[in-house]
């Protein structure tokens, strides 16, 4: 069964019975065709429901752009993060950026305009839970001059 299967829980009841439960299915597709989002200067919501579970969300950077990539764990203790190119091969990863509470982060300056993939994940593949990915640009906005630069002004 993989992580986009939807699963059937068991789980006892006050009264000694059992109660079937219909866990749901993967929030979030593990590779390039998944249709998870995590907009520029935004923040999405994620759940890894079983172990060896990996959430993409798609992002587009600019080149040149530098940039504040972070996996921040709400029941899950301790997110791994990785972020992928638009080919899916891993750009750069972080895994316990934060030693108290484990949490990731990248910092990352662009090397090619385009579509690219934030993938959340937990440390060893080993833990289930929520989290939160952010990104955010870090590039200083130009000061734009409003005189011209002569003696008149």
């Amino acid at each position: 069964m993989d992580a986009t299967t939807p699963r059937i829980g068991l789980r006892p009841t006050a009264y000694g019975l059992v109660e079937a439960l219909a866990l749901a299915a993967d929030d979030a597709a593990g590779s390039r065709a998944t249709t998870a989002v995590v907009a520029v200067g935004g923040t999405s919501l994620g759940n890894l429901e079983v172990v060896r579970d990996h959430d993409w969300f798609a992002v587009d950077l600019v080149a040149g752009h530098r940039y504040s990539i972070s996996q921040t764990g709400i029941t899950l203790v301790d997110p791994l993060l990785r972020l992928r190119g638009g080919n899916g091969g891993v750009l750069a990863s972080n895994d316990d950026a934060n030693p108290s509470t484990r949490d990731a982060l990248i910092t990352y300056t662009a090397t090619a305009s385009g579509r690219h993939f934030v993938d959340a994940g937990a440390w060893n593949d080993s833990l289930t839970g929520t989290y939160s990915v952010a990104v955010t640009d870090l590039t200083p906005t130009p000061v734009r001059d409003d005189f011209a630069a002569d003696i008149g002004t």
